[in-house]
């Protein structure tokens, strides 16, 4: 069983990796247009590396807000779930990122219960 080091949990050693892991996918995925890199795509695992930082990063002044970070880091990713189902891609890696956003999801959550 993993111990708490550093204030990270076995929470913490599923969700970053969890986080890398679609972070990748959105990046990648936003090179694979035809015109153009999208831009929506880049973003979305951009803003997946920046809550993890926020979430983890030994900055003293988000010390306070870690707990809202979390939340709205659960939702942010429930949103991404929530728009691939209206507009996204059907593929493989779709179906994939959409298995690890889930896992995240639920990472998130146990973590957030655990720090209450």
């Amino acid at each position: 069983m993993l111990k708490e080091v550093s204030g990270l949990n076995k929470e913490t050693y599923l969700i970053i990796p969890l986080t890398l892991i679609t972070a990748i996918i959105h990046i990648y995925l936003s090179f694979q247009f035809p015109d153009r890199p999208d831009l929506i795509f880049f973003l979305n695992g951009l803003g997946y590396l920046a809550w993890i930082l926020a979430l983890y990063s030994p900055i003293p002044r988000l010390a306070p807000y870690r707990m809202p970070l979390r939340w709205l880091f659960l939702a942010y990713t429930l949103l991404t779930i929530l728009l691939w189902l209206f507009w996204g891609a059907r593929t493989i890696i779709a179906y994939f990122d959409k298995v690890v956003e889930v896992a995240l999801v639920a990472a998130l959550w146990v973590e957030g219960q655990r720090s209450n």
